[in-house]
């Protein structure tokens, strides 16, 4: 009985330590966008759960001041982000929640930010289960100067619209081990970055507006008054109508002349047709 007990606890141990060096997550995103459409940081968590580790406890220490976390995956009835639990005791708050679907999210927003223009953020992230490898994504606030993070040798992506992203691959977080996040930066203006975005929009479409007015102003000059082409076309059919009578009255007079002639002898008018002068009978023709 004692064998068969050993023989157990030596399993259940090699098991775990198999499953403790296998995360179960085919990637795992730890993502921040601070000051982009709110004060303070959102924190989004997300991924993919491996099909065969379903359904996956996920437990995820918070910063204590944070009052409200979204998530999907939890609710395999709801495609939505939709609030979860937190747990507060004496060691401080964390989610504890088991997920469902293979995609999962998770989010919050933090706000340590005091009055002062330098921006300072530390997150110590810790999860429940292995991760083999993960990535760090950080949005750059448009309003930003001297921006640092604490990693190295990230790389920078950017968008047509001038937002810059940085993003780190690590490699090798053990359960439940601390892995520190810093960044910090000045914004002086204290504005968002959702605020600049729409202004720089509102101004480029104020722009396009007024590129259209000048295009259509161009074009104008160069176009015809709308009564303009109906006066040229009444010009020209008043000039064909006089042409047309005049030629008409030519004709008809030719055609008089023609119809019409006189006697050379008695000086009477013949007609043209006759071969003898009716009034004294000389010859015409």
């Amino acid at each position: 009985m004692i064998k068969i007990n050993q023989i157990f606890l030596i399993f259940l141990i090699t098991f775990n330590n198999l499953y403790s060096n296998d995360s179960p997550f085919e990637n795992f995103v730890i993502s921040f966008w601070p000051e982009y459409d709110k004060e303070g940081v959102l924190v989004i968590l997300t991924g993919q759960i491996k099909e065969d580790r379903l359904p996956l406890n996920i437990k995820i220490p918070i910063p204590n001041e944070v009052d409200s976390v979204l998530s999907i995956g939890h609710d395999i009835t709801s495609n939505d982000l939709t609030l979860i639990n937190i747990f507060s005791n004496s060691n401080g708050s964390q989610i504890d929640e088991f997920y469902y679907s293979k995609e999962f999210q998770i989010e919050f927003y933090h706000n340590p930010f005091g009055n002062s223009s330098l921006r300072n953020f530390n997150y110590d992230f810790k999860i429940n289960h292995y991760l083999k490898d993960y990535y760090l994504a950080i949005q750059k606030p448009l309003s930003s100067k001297n921006f640092v993070f604490s990693e190295v040798d990230f790389d920078t992506i950017s968008d047509q619209h001038g937002l810059e992203y940085f993003r780190k691959r690590l490699f090798n977080l053990d359960a439940n081990k601390n892995k520190l996040i810093n960044l910090n930066y000045l914004n002086d203006e204290k504005k968002l970055s959702i605020e600049i975005l729409e202004q720089s929009l509102s101004n480029f479409s104020n722009d396009d507006v007024n590129n259209q007015t000048n295009i259509s102003t161009m074009i104008q000059r160069y176009r015809l008054p709308t009564y303009e082409p109906y006066l040229l076309l009444f010009i020209t059919f008043f000039i064909i109508s006089i042409i047309f009578y005049f030629y008409e009255k030519n004709k008809i007079t030719l055609n008089s002349n023609n119809n019409i002639n006189f006697c050379h002898s008695c000086g009477k008018k013949i007609k043209s047709s006759i071969n003898y002068c009716p009034y004294c009978g000389e010859k015409i023709k």
